[in-house]
């Protein structure tokens, strides 16, 4: 059942003659009705909809996000649906989209799009925390940091370049490139990823910076990623240069080519 048909049967709504719905978006008490269509958008309104309804209608759009990777956000954020297809066309970001579909899981192919205007609308200087506060809304501390990494620009110069890596494996298989993906977006609040453009004196300072932080608020580790053996050099010169202040040896997760470091303080 399409997110169409369930609209149909939950509203007993005929909308047949609609081709499909260009998006479902969700309102308070704005409109007198449950449901309305407006120019293609279904719009509906859970301020007036039982409590069958509503349990309904979550079950019928965690199926949609699943099968189609649906972006389905509040009211507010309705600015990333109309932008999306502006842009997601712009060369840079239709080349990172088609690297990745496929690739990561389709909710997450979907965030990453809905991050990508995000991003270029704080770039043109545009507000954002509506639009970020709805991403979040909807997909939770997974939604904020693939935002997050999306705008500093991670997904082009981290998780595509470890894919690549990983990719000349004989070995390689998508679901080892999974298992190191979802490290980076789960951990990203207590990591530091080390690029080509970090020298060595500010991975140092990055580094000692989040461990105050973080000793700040109770939490006594932190991970490193690099990737490429230059990355990866920085990363063990400085674990031999942190070594009498950690309180344990540092846990590893490494080949020739990535490195991944849990160090305890």
């Amino acid at each position: 059942m399409t997110l169409l048909d369930s609209v149909k049967e939950l509203f007993h709504i005929d909308i047949s003659k609609l081709k499909s719905l260009v998006s479902i978006t969700f309102v308070t008490n704005q409109t007198t009705n449950k449901f309305e269509i407006v120019n293609q958008e279904g719009i509906i309104n859970t301020g007036k909809l039982t409590g069958h309804e509503r349990k309904t209608l979550k079950r019928f759009t965690k199926e949609e996000v699943l099968r189609k990777g649906s972006i389905l956000l509040e009211k507010k954020a309705k600015t990333v649906l109309d932008d999306i297809t502006t842009t997601q066309n712009l060369p840079n970001n239709e080349a990172l989209l088609t690297f990745f579909k496929g690739k990561i899981p389709p909710i997450d192919y979907e965030i990453l799009r809905a991050s990508l205007v995000i991003r270029a609308m704080h770039e043109a200087g545009k507000g954002v925390t509506e639009i970020k506060d709805g991403l979040v809304s909807k997909y939770g501390d997974r939604g904020r940091n693939i935002a997050n990494l999306c705008s500093a620009g991670y997904f082009e110069n981290l998780i595509r370049p470890l894919y690549e890596e990983m990719n000349k494996d004989r070995d390689f298989s998508q679901q080892k490139f999974l298992d190191r993906y979802d490290v980076i977006i789960t951990q990203v609040t207590f990591a530091v990823f080390v690029s080509h453009r970090m020298s060595y004196e500010d991975l140092k300072i990055r580094v000692k910076k989040k461990m105050i932080i973080n000793k700040q608020y109770g939490i006594d580790f932190l991970h490193l990623h690099g990737i490429g053996e230059v990355n990866i050099a920085k990363i063990n010169r400085f674990l031999k240069e942190l070594s009498d202040q950690l309180r344990s040896v540092p846990k590893r997760d490494e080949d020739e080519r990535y490195i991944n470091v849990t160090i305890f303080f």
